[in-house]
């Protein structure tokens, strides 16, 4: 089949009345590799807490809507949690790792309840919402663009994004897909609302219905803060009127927002004292450093590559030359896509959208897995800009935006006020076929994308500048994009070599029931208590107590002072921030190492901003921690642990990391000390 051939049937099928339907059948037959995934990290959690918790188990029950409230605000429930070996012992008294995912958190407890040992419907489940949340931006599309090529594009673009390979491939992080399809349905319903109205405030009944999903897309994941960015962009650049109604018609879901955060807080929700996770409202000048760092990266890992994942595995020296990277390569592909698009209201509404929905992203990690609202942004503006060819105009621009009616329209950024529902008519459209549309000269049909503006015209010369971007974009959105979204769906089962093996190495006997499994050494204390969690769901014999001493990836020295106590001290000090080598000093450190994307896990517990103090002492059960000497950023670099009994008793079982394993260890003599070799991860 020619070239030619390709482009009109591909044209066809875009502008197609069911492409939203074949969409999202694309979406979930490139994620359907996620049904041999089971369970992985997070998920176990979920199980112990909606599944009858066996013996053993150190985890505060949960109400079936409450499973991703981990761990609430209080000082002494830290601190008994720190005793009981549920948090590491650097927690500070005010950590607060508790999110309110209410419809979420009842849909993993209907898993549980229905088919708790079938994973595979689990993901099922999963795959449905993501088949939702697909459809329904496509229709989103149609709404904005009407069923034109660049609508359909858009649809397409949305479908095969690797941003939504996880949240596919992961039941744990399922909130993202249903935040995404109550979040998506919100926006459609304001956008055709608006359209409906003609200039009433508010009388369309889709209006009112689009706050309704507004609130039921934050109840399943913080996520659905973008949302309103979308709708603020609506009002800014494609409603009609005087600024004050347009910003006077948020009103309903503005509320709605309001009222959800003042909830939110009201009921102790929230991230406090975590370097993973911050709170923009407690700490805001933290949060504006964060979007400085974040969201280059962010909107780089959304139109164009690498992902945003890639940032976590950065050496920290790196990291700002990478933001700074990403920011050029930014303003160079936006400035190519705006000497195009320039004046084009629709474009200026899928950008701003997309770079407000990214702000709430800023606030943790950043990854690809956050983009679902983002992504509805980028794939229209991208698909905006492929519609458009060296001074052509794409159908898209002539319809009226938010009808799947093929009749032409007059272009949306010539009209005063962007009377969306103006019309031309259609005897002023040329006649014009093209490779990549049908011909028009049938009265009705769809508007060619690209077409000229006139039949014997010739086109504007395209620079070469935008005529790579434009092959790039295709590259990547199209070519790369669909195995890189299958990759992601099964990522997430990366952690199942590395945890059976630690699960297995745990030590099962039975009188492990009774004993304190001292860790002294391991990469983070992350990997350790999911292995415990596992065995646990298995009914093996766990320990009664399991404490992490030494959480670290690089050296450490144990030296034995008496009978009783042990000091420790990495080479690097504890909770390093991500990204620090770690190394012997000699050669250079690698530029990419899976090594920092692990300490992450480390700091989740606590913020770099609190510092420890010389003389700081914790409880863990019977034995006593307490910093001796600090690093000079504050971090404890030697910290001492006197037990109430000697070492050598047999409550305590002494273990370290051995090639990604839980090896039986003794301790030093008396007055002697002995360095374990840095702790690797193999994934």
């Amino acid at each position: 089949m020619k070239g030619a051939e390709i482009a009109a049937t591909l044209s066809r099928w875009l502008r197609h009345p069911r492409f939203p339907l074949y969409a999202a059948g694309l979406a979930i037959a490139l994620t359907c590799v996620s049904l041999f995934t089971g369970l992985q990290v997070d998920d176990y959690i979920h199980r112990l807490l909606l599944m009858k918790q066996p013996p053993g188990s150190l985890l505060e029950p949960r109400a079936a809507w409450d499973v991703f409230g981990f761990f609430p605000a209080g000082t002494d429930r830290v601190r008994a949690a720190i005793r009981d070996g549920t948090l590491p012992w650097w927690a500070p008294d005010d950590l607060r790792l508790s999110f309110f995912r209410p419809l979420t958190s009842l849909t993993h407890w209907v898993d549980y309840r229905c088919f708790p040992q079938l994973p595979w419907l689990m993901h099922v489940q999963n795959l449905m919402w993501l088949g939702a949340m697909t459809w329904i931006g496509a229709r989103l599309f149609r709404a904005i663009c009407g069923a034109t090529w660049e609508g359909g594009m858009a649809a397409l673009l949305f479908a095969v994004d690797p941003a939504h390979g996880m949240p596919a491939g992961w039941v744990a992080n399922r909130n993202a897909l249903i935040s995404g399809c109550f979040g998506t349905l919100a926006i459609l319903l304001y956008v055709r609302g608006r359209q409906a109205m003609r200039g009433a405030t508010w009388s369309a009944p889709a209006t009112w219905l689009a706050p309704a999903a507004l609130l039921t897309a934050l109840a399943s994941a913080e996520l659905s803060l973008g949302v309103p960015a979308y709708l603020l962009a609506h009002a800014l650049f494609l409603d009609e009127g005087h600024w004050a109604r347009r910003l006077a018609r948020l009103t309903p879901c503005a509320a709605v927002t309001l009222a959800w955060i003042t909830l939110y807080k009201a009921c102790g929700y929230g991230a406090t004292a975590s370097h993973m996770y911050l709170d923009p409202g407690a700490e805001p000048l933290r949060f504006l450093g964060a979007i400085v760092e974040h969201l280059p990266v962010l909107l780089l890992g959304q139109l164009f590559l690498p992902p945003a994942d890639v940032y976590n595995l950065l050496l920290l020296s790196v990291r700002p030359f990478w933001t700074l990277l990403a920011a050029g390569v930014l303003i160079t592909l936006l400035c190519v896509v705006f000497k195009r698009l320039r004046k084009d209201r629709v474009a200026g509404f899928w950008l701003t959208g997309m770079v407000l929905a990214a702000l709430p992203c800023c606030g943790t990690a950043a990854s690809n897995r956050l983009l679902i609202f983002v992504g509805i942004g980028g794939a229209g503006l991208i698909a905006r800009f492929l519609a458009r060819e060296g001074g052509e105009r794409d159908d898209s621009s002539l319809q009226r935006a938010g009808t799947d009616s093929t009749e032409p329209r007059i272009e949306l950024s010539d009209l005063p006020n962007h009377r969306l529902e103006s019309r031309c008519p259609s005897d002023v459209l040329p006649n014009a076929a093209g490779p990549s549309g049908p011909d028009l000269s049938a009265a009705g049909r769809d508007i060619a994308s690209p077409t000229p503006t006139s039949p014997g015209a010739a086109r504007a010369p395209v620079p070469r500048l935008e005529r790579w971007t434009r092959r790039t974009l295709v590259a990547v959105h199209l070519v790369l994009a669909p195995p890189a979204m299958v990759y992601a769906a099964y990522s997430v089962a990366g952690f199942e070599p590395v945890l059976r093996p630690l699960a297995d190495s745990v030590p099962q006997d039975e009188r492990v029931r009774e004993q304190e499994v001292i860790i002294l050494h391991a990469p983070t204390n992350f990997l350790i208590h999911y292995a415990v969690t596992m065995n646990l769901l298995e009914g093996r014999p766990t320990p009664r107590r399991t404490y992490v001493l030494g959480s670290t990836m690089s050296a450490m020295e144990v030296r034995r002072l008496d009978e009783r106590t042990v000091v420790l001290r990495p080479a690097i000090g504890f909770l390093a921030p991500p990204g620090t080598p770690v190394g012997d000093g000699a050669g250079l450190p690698p530029l990419v190492d899976i090594s920092y994307l692990l300490q992450m896990f480390d700091v989740l517990f606590r913020s770099g901003n609190l510092p420890f103090h010389v003389g700081d002492a914790f409880e863990l059960g019977g034995t006593r921690g307490e910093v001796t000497e600090l690093t000079p950023d504050g971090r404890p670099r030697e910290v001492i642990f006197r037990f109430v009994g000697s070492l050598e008793d047999s409550r305590y079982r002494w273990v370290t990391w051995a090639a990604g394993r839980l090896l039986e260890t003794k301790l030093p003599a008396v007055g002697e000390s002995v360095t374990l070799p840095p702790a690797r991860v193999g994934f």
